[in-house]
């Protein structure tokens, strides 16, 4: 409950933060990237994995994901990524 108290006290207080988006001239109505990398943390050597989705060029979601287990190659951290 105290999570929902909390979220609930966030989204009247910030009623007046907006953000603008514009159409850019060429860009396509959604493009996403993703991309994984083996022992990129260098402090614990996990792979990670990341995007983000531009609707008409402006960011609109992204996430960063640092996986459970330690991976040898490029190839297996992208095989990790989609499980």
């Amino acid at each position: 409950m105290e999570n929902s108290k909390k979220n609930s006290v966030y989204l009247k207080n910030t009623t007046k933060i907006k953000l603008k988006y514009t159409k850019i001239p060429n860009a396509k109505s959604l493009e996403a990237y993703t991309n994984s990398d083996s022992a990129e943390c260098q402090e614990s050597r996990r792979s990670t994995t990341g995007g983000i989705i531009f609707a008409y060029g402006n960011p609109v979601a992204w996430y960063l994901e640092k996986h459970g287990r330690v991976t040898g190659s490029k190839s297996e951290a992208e095989y990790v990524a989609l499980r």
